[in-house]
């Protein structure tokens, strides 16, 4: 009886033992998908930072020498030799309100009240007129230092006119381990991770087959 072939399958055992083989060799997706997270995960650690607070993703440095001396409010790196024992560590000074935008940037003129806001978590509020233990007046403006043109707030701590300090906020740790902070860090971290490991997966197969 006349037939017709349509499918040649004289290649597919030699395919999928070529497949078989090649996945006896997966390290390359496993060390790829680790320099990827090494790299990313960090810049998603900082996003997830400024999705809830008022800071500049451009502030936070990605390796701990470019913290020191710099303007950056802290770090946040990536360590692990294999994706099992990736971890993530960081690390900040306190900030003033400066980098929560703070309103107004100098003491208006004369005598006029004036309040000071920063918009730290999502909402512009004033800042708070007197701390713990602060004694004389309320929350001002001044100088940063002798001739400096920014100004920054202040609270004064005896009747001294001297025993002044800057006003603090928070700092990268602080808020990177605000609860819902950490969520979304952990909802971001997770996507990236098996995007990423999806991509290798697939770009292996295909060199392989």
């Amino acid at each position: 009886m006349p037939s017709l072939k349509f499918v040649d399958c004289s290649d597919t055992f030699q395919k999928l033992t070529k497949l078989g083989n090649a996945f006896n060799k997966m390290d390359t997706v496993f060390e790829r998908t680790l320099k990827d997270m090494v790299s990313r995960a960090p810049g998603k650690i900082a996003s997830a930072v400024t999705w809830m607070y008022g800071i500049k993703k451009s502030e936070v440095s990605y390796k701990k020498s470019f913290y020191k001396g710099k303007k950056s409010v802290g770090y946040i790196t990536a360590h692990g030799a294999k994706l099992t024992t990736l971890e993530f560590r960081y690390a900040g000074r306190l900030l003033t309100p400066l980098h929560f935008g703070m309103t107004p940037k100098s003491r208006p003129d004369g005598k006029k009240k004036y309040k000071i806001k920063a918009k730290i978590k999502k909402q512009i509020k004033a800042l708070p007129s007197r701390p713990e233990k602060a004694v004389d007046g309320a929350i001002f403006l001044a100088p940063a230092a002798k001739s400096s043109g920014t100004e920054l707030a202040w609270f004064r701590y005896s009747k001294d006119p001297l025993d002044i300090k800057p006003v603090k906020t928070l700092s990268l740790p602080q808020m990177v381990d605000n609860k819902m902070v950490r969520k979304k860090i952990r909802s971001d971290i997770d996507e990236l991770y098996h995007t990423r490991f999806d991509n290798h997966i697939k770009q292996f197969v295909k060199g392989n087959i």
